[in-house]
């Protein structure tokens, strides 16, 4: 079954900040928090996103700065979170994948008009 609350936002990283890590009930626990701009030249917008990684995962979090340095085009995966804490709400939106756009995927998928044959056009 398709997930339809799954959001991505395709830019460069423009900033990450310092890991952050600590221990809890559950374990070892690393967060960071980072930015991507979209590559438009008008009017581009900006994802501010979380990613928290526990467990035997915080080594990804360790190694995000290395993996995806900035200026690295990147897709993100995430989900936006709210949570209540006495009467107060608070959002979040929380990365949970990251992958580096390939060159593939940065190329135009258009078709030059000269290319098309007027015999494939399914309505005239």
């Amino acid at each position: 079954m398709e997930n339809k609350n799954e959001l991505t936002f395709t830019g460069k990283i423009t900033h990450i900040e310092e890991v952050k890590k600590g221990e809890s009930a559950k374990g070892a626990w690393a967060s960071l928090k980072f930015q991507v701009t979209e590559n438009k030249d008008e009017y581009p917008q900006v994802g501010n996103f979380s990613y928290f990684k526990n467990g035997e995962n915080v080594k990804y979090a360790d190694d995000f700065a290395k993996m995806y340095p900035v200026g690295t085009e990147v897709v993100v995966t995430f989900n936006l979170a709210t949570s209540e804490w006495q009467g107060k709400f608070f959002a979040d939106v929380r990365a949970w994948k990251v992958e580096k756009v390939t060159a593939e995927e940065t190329q135009s998928q258009e078709v030059p008009v000269e290319d098309i044959n007027p015999e494939d056009i399914p309505f005239k």
